[in-house]
């Protein structure tokens, strides 16, 4: 017979930390949960280095934007009292676009020195950007958006006037386009992460409910634009419709997309109909009502999707088990 006893388990040295477990089941707007090394007050100084960073950067590109300003023959008065004689100077455009990209950065750095980790979190609950969500869902914003204008303007029995400088070929008109389509998603991107993925996170850190983590950005985001009543509207319940498509897919691609679509749309169709794109007011309260109808559509198909990869076990709106790397 066997006398051998069994071998000992290991042991484990005094003051040695145990691996984290697993973090599953988070909603979105609980993910700064998911890093074990995240605290209460965490939310706070990411958002005050975020704020710090971002304030520097844009007093880099303030200046860049007198130089520019004065160089083109302008006053600073003038571009503060009409935002949109930066249609006429691409530098302008791309500095203006560029100093709310900064958040970009801002976040990142404020996230690798504070946490919470990694920085994918802030993107949805897999960790990371699921392009496998985002491709589908900018499709279906561009679909909705393009199809809702094409039948009005059919409806309407009028045509887009020519573009005010009578050649669209012409590489001013060009490299607006190109700018347009670079720097505008990456712009909606960019207020995404702010409003959506950081303040949904920082009041989830404190918070289980959602709804409170949905509304207060979306009222924050409906007051950085400075539209009339109506015009007001129409943000209140895109950031609404937004924080809602971030908790119920459990990331940010479904609330991106409708931003990058509505921004990038719109920004298009100003500039080929001559128009400002910056106007502040003439929102009636049927273009409010048809724009709030028009992202509910959006939000109906997205969440239809979503629901269809679910089944399919494609995705999911809570962590799976998730090993946060630090």
């Amino acid at each position: 017979m066997n006398m051998t006893p069994p071998p000992a388990p290991p042991q484990v040295a005094a003051g040695t930390p145990a691996a984290p477990a697993p973090v599953a089941g988070l909603a979105y707007h609980r993910l700064s949960h998911a890093d074990p090394k995240s605290r209460w007050f965490s939310p706070l100084l990411e958002g005050l280095l975020g704020v710090a960073v971002f304030i520097g950067l844009n007093l880099i590109i303030s200046v860049a934007l007198a130089v520019t300003i004065m160089g083109s023959g302008l006053s600073l008065q003038d571009v503060a009292t009409n935002r949109s004689v930066i249609m006429e100077h691409p530098a302008l455009f791309a500095l203006t676009f560029l100093s709310l990209i900064a958040i970009v950065p801002s976040l990142f750095l404020a996230r690798l020195v504070v946490g919470p980790k990694p920085w994918g979190l802030i993107h949805s609950v897999a960790g990371r950007l699921r392009r496998s969500l985002l491709l589908p869902y900018l499709g279906l914003s561009f679909a909705v958006y393009g199809i809702y204008y094409a039948v009005m303007l059919a409806l309407s029995g009028e045509s887009l006037p020519e573009y005010r400088y009578f050649q669209p070929p012409q590489v001013e008109f060009w490299v607006y386009v190109a700018m347009m389509l670079l720097l505008v998603p990456v712009q909606c991107y960019a207020e995404e992460l702010a409003y959506r993925g950081f303040m949904m996170q920082m009041l989830g850190r404190w918070l289980r409910t959602p709804w409170l983590p949905i509304v207060l950005p979306a009222v924050l985001f409906m007051l950085s634009h400075a539209y009339d009543p109506w015009g007001q509207s129409t943000i209140l319940a895109m950031g609404i419709y937004a924080g809602f498509l971030c908790w119920y897919t459990g990331g940010l691609e479904a609330s991106i997309s409708l931003h990058v679509a509505n921004n990038v749309i719109l920004m298009l169709l100003s500039m080929v109909a001559g128009l400002d794109p910056f106007a502040s007011e003439g929102v009636t309260p049927l273009d409010a009502l048809q724009g709030i109808a028009l992202e509910g559509v959006y939000v109906v198909l997205a969440c239809l999707i979503f629901n269809a990869r679910v089944r399919r076990g494609e995705v999911s709106r809570e962590t799976q088990p998730l090993k946060v790397d630090n």
